[in-house]
C-alpha cells in the first residue's frame, strides 16, 4: 500500500493506475497528499478513473485536507484522469497545485485535470472549491455538476479551462 499522509508527495514518471483502498498494491490518504511528475510526463488513474470524492471516497482525501498535484521539484505535466467531487457542507475542499519554480515553461510545468470538477454534495451557499498553491491548474474534463456549492476560490496560481471544459452550474470564481 502507497500511504500518502501530511503533504507527502510521490514523485515518479510514468503511468500510475492503483485502486485507491488499503489492500495490497493501493494507494491510501489519511490526511493531505499526492502525486508530481518527476523525470518525464506522470499520469494517474484512481479507482480505474471512477470519479473520486475529496471527504467522501474511502481512503481518498478525507474531508478538510487537500489533494497535492505537483512539487517543488516537478519538471513535467502531471494528469490525473478522474473526476473530482466534493460532498463538502461548510468547509472548502482543496487542491494544492504546486509550481516548481525554477520552470517557466508553461507547457511542462502544470497539472492536467482530465475529469471534471464537480460539487454535488451539501447545499451550503457559502463553500467553494478552493484552487491553491502557485501551480497551473488545467481542467479539461467535460462541463462539471453543481448542486450545492458556489463556486471555485482561485487563492493563486492559475485556473485554466481547456477543450470541452466549463464549471458547469457553479455560481463564480473568485
Amino acid at each position: 500500500v502507497l500511504y500518502l499522509h501530511g503533504g507527502g508527495v510521490l514523485e515518479t514518471t510514468g503511468t500510475i493506475a492503483r485502486a485507491v483502498g488499503t489492500g495490497a498494491g493501493n494507494v491510501s490518504f489519511s490526511g493531505s497528499g499526492g502525486f508530481a511528475a518527476r523525470g518525464g510526463a506522470l499520469g494517474v488513474t484512481l479507482n480505474s478513473g471512477a470519479t473520486l470524492s475529496v471527504g467522501g471516497t474511502a481512503s481518498f482525501v478525507p474531508a478538510y485536507y487537500s489533494l497535492v498535484l505537483g512539487s517543488a521539484s516537478a519538471d513535467n505535466v502531471l494528469t490525473l484522469s478522474n473526476s473530482l467531487d466534493s460532498v463538502a457542507n461548510g468547509w472548502w475542499p482543496g487542491i494544492n497545485v504546486v509550481h516548481n519554480t525554477g520552470l517557466a515553461n508553461l507547457s511542462v510545468d502544470k497539472v492536467i485535470l482530465n475529469g471534471s470538477l464537480n460539487w454535488t454534495g451539501g447545499n451550503n451557499a457559502n463553500t467553494y472549491w478552493h484552487k491553491y498553491g502557485n501551480g497551473r491548474l488545467e481542467i479539461a474534463g467535460a462541463p462539471g455538476s453543481q448542486s450545492g456549492g458556489s463556486g471555485v476560490v482561485v487563492a493563486g496560481g492559475a485556473l485554466a479551462l481547456t477543450g470541452p471544459a466549463s464549471l458547469g452550474g457553479f455560481r463564480g470564481v473568485w
